[in-house]
């Protein structure tokens, strides 16, 4: 999985290698200060591998079909914030969080920047955090959702809605 963007929920791109299952992306962005819309992307395994004909998927295989309010309950926990919040409980920029008991912290290095790594012996997860002020979350290990790094931290543009062009109805299976 790749997840790009902020961590509110507004200006996100998640993606899924689902493996046989095909390929999928979410994408959300602000209609206004109160409306985020979310659109959906997927190749053709992955429209075929939920009931679209072979042609329905070959019809909107590459294109975006746009989320109802009510979208697909798979789709309800894919915001960055729901990931971050996951990797890092407890919280490893703070400080309070951390079980001196179970917790070990080194300073080093993680892909050429100054961090801190923590590894916590009650759980087996591993952190690495900026060595800043900040201490912005790097790297992950979590027992259900493995590894996850972490990078371009106030870095990653803003996300548009896909062009109509793009925009498809989707297969009678999914509606």
């Amino acid at each position: 999985m790749t997840m790009r963007g902020s961590v509110s929920p507004e200006n996100q791109v998640v993606s899924f290698d689902l493996g046989t299952k095909g390929k999928v992306e979410v994408l959300s962005v602000a209609e206004n200060a109160f409306v985020v819309k979310d659109f959906l992307k997927g190749d053709e395994k992955y429209w075929m591998g939920i009931g679209a004909s072979p042609s329905e998927a070959k019809s909107v295989a590459g294109k975006y079909v746009e989320l109802s309010a009510t979208r697909d309950a798979v789709f309800d926990k894919t915001t960055i914030r729901d990931f971050v919040n996951e990797a890092s409980n407890p919280d490893p920029s703070d400080p309070d969080s951390i079980n001196p008991e179970t917790t070990s912290v080194s300073r080093t290095t993680r892909n050429g920047v100054p961090a801190l790594r923590l590894d916590d012996s009650s759980t087996g997860q591993v952190y690495f955090v900026t060595d800043d002020d900040d201490k912005r979350l790097l790297y992950a290990t979590h027992p259900t959702q493995g590894e996850m790094e972490f990078s371009e931290w106030n870095a990653v543009p803003t996300f548009s809605a896909p062009p109509k062009s793009e925009l498809v109805t989707p297969p009678r299976a999914y509606r």
